[in-house]
């Protein structure tokens, strides 16, 4: 995709591009916490309160685990729902990470779609064995307990145990009510930009559902706060084209990892857009779907955008001549600062008009 930007860019001399980044920052950063031990529900929290200081909201991937088997004793109780709560009242998305957590995650067979709590008991006996678990099951049941046991809003974002990724969760995500997932690494799928997931994974008809990979996580030698400066750096090179740079910290300690997380956020803050994996999910899935015409008359330039739902930050390259004279409806409000096109607000059909420099 990069690599055609580059010819449309060097080849159109009125090329206009729709912004990868919600209201012209940067890079879009996602701080995300997989919750999948029982001292990581209490110690999230802490996490929280430092990411609400930042005036940022996270996801929080939750385990819904209510067996005690080889991973860990049971942690999705009465008394720990408190603390998810207390996540939630910081303004943090909670998301699915599964019931059983396990590694074989991705060569569970897809089950009947009629799995539901407490009948569904996965059983961890080891690393290389679990019993009685499905992959529908392991995502009607966990969103239905965090949706029914906690003050979390409708449960959309999903990342598996270790990132175990079966070939049918594209579509077994579709048919239980999520939206994103966050499921592979940047690395593996060869891309730092969100992109929609195909049945099956073969490429041969999309799902509705998009994927948000992880950039860099916490479980690599040496401790994150060592790898600090190594994460600026990359981040550095993923906002020359305004990529996504996806945190996966598990909230099991607290002090080198949070001492990574504050100074990552320190050097962030005021370039990047941070937002939870359903905010941006919510903004891309707008975005990519948003069809734009460009009309010229005499030296005035009418881009004509269909959008299919609210956005909140759509951002506009326009060619460098072109100076921004009004918007349609005169509610959209639209700034312009150089080259780049920020419409704070917008839905269904908006115009805006340009007038572009006088030809010599």
């Amino acid at each position: 995709m990069r690599f055609i930007r580059s010819i449309y860019l060097r080849d159109e001399p009125e090329a206009v591009l729709l912004g990868t980044v919600p209201f012209g920052k940067e890079l879009t950063i996602l701080i995300t916490h997989d919750i999948d031990y029982r001292h990581s529900v209490p110690n999230a929290v802490a996490y929280a309160e430092l990411e609400n200081q930042y005036g940022i909201r996270a996801t929080y991937f939750l385990q819904t685990k209510y067996v005690n088997d080889y991973n860990d004793k049971v942690f999705f109780d009465p008394a720990r729902t408190t603390y998810i709560n207390s996540l939630v009242k910081l303004g943090m998305e909670i998301g699915s990470h599964s019931v059983a957590h396990s590694r074989q995650f991705s060569r569970f067979p897809t089950g009947t779609g009629h799995e539901a709590y407490p009948g569904y008991r996965p059983f961890v006996t080891n690393k290389k064995k679990t019993s009685g678990g499905s992959i529908l099951g392991e995502l009607r049941v966990s969103k239905f307990l965090i949706e029914q046991c906690t003050d979390a809003d409708s449960v959309v974002s999903f990342r598996p145990g270790v990132l175990s990724n079966p070939f049918s969760l594209p579509q077994a995500l579709e048919a239980t009510g999520y939206r994103f997932s966050s499921s592979v690494t940047a690395n593996k799928s060869l891309t730092h930009l969100p992109f929609r997931l195909s049945w099956g994974r073969l490429g041969r008809s999309e799902t509705r559902i998009f994927e948000f990979p992880v950039t860099i996580e916490d479980e690599k030698a040496p401790p994150m706060d060592q790898r600090l400066g190594q994460a600026l750096e990359l981040a550095e090179k993923i906002a020359s084209y305004g990529g996504l740079y996806n945190v996966l910290i598990h909230p099991n300690v607290l002090e080198e990892k949070m001492k990574f997380l504050n100074g990552f956020l320190k050097e962030w803050k005021d370039r990047a857009w941070f937002g939870t994996v359903q905010d941006f999910g919510h903004w891309w899935a707008v975005r990519s779907a948003t069809q734009m015409t460009s009309k010229v008359r005499g030296r005035h330039r009418i881009l004509t955008l269909g959008l299919p739902g609210t956005i909140r930050g759509l951002t506009l390259t326009v060619p460098e001549p072109w100076k921004l004279i009004t918007a349609e409806p005169e509610t959209t409000s639209v700034k312009q600062t150089g080259n780049t096109i920020v419409i704070e607000k917008a839905q269904d059909t908006i115009k805006i008009i340009f007038q572009a420099a006088e030809k010599t």
